[in-house]
């Protein structure tokens, strides 16, 4: 991912390629907001990824919103 943030409630958006995996967002993190990303071109097998558990976007604890990516490489289904 073009930007790291270690903070919770970070915002990430509008991020530029890296040529690696896309956006990968750990189990425990919570109340992040992701949007505007467009992912394409990546190295690695996965777009986007939550681990996370919660009751946002996809039953995720964080709020993914207008990503682009493939859904078929997304984890889970729903978040780009």
């Amino acid at each position: 991912m073009g930007h790291s943030h270690s903070r919770p409630g970070a915002p990430v958006g509008r991020s530029p390629g890296n040529g690696a995996d896309g956006i990968f967002v750990s189990s425990g993190t919570s109340g992040n907001v992701l949007s505007l990303n467009r992912i394409s071109g990546d190295a690695g097998a996965v777009d986007c990824t939550d681990g996370s558990t919660g009751s946002l976007t996809a039953r995720t604890a964080n709020s993914w919103s207008a990503n682009v990516g493939s859904d078929s490489n997304s984890t889970p289904a729903g978040i780009c």
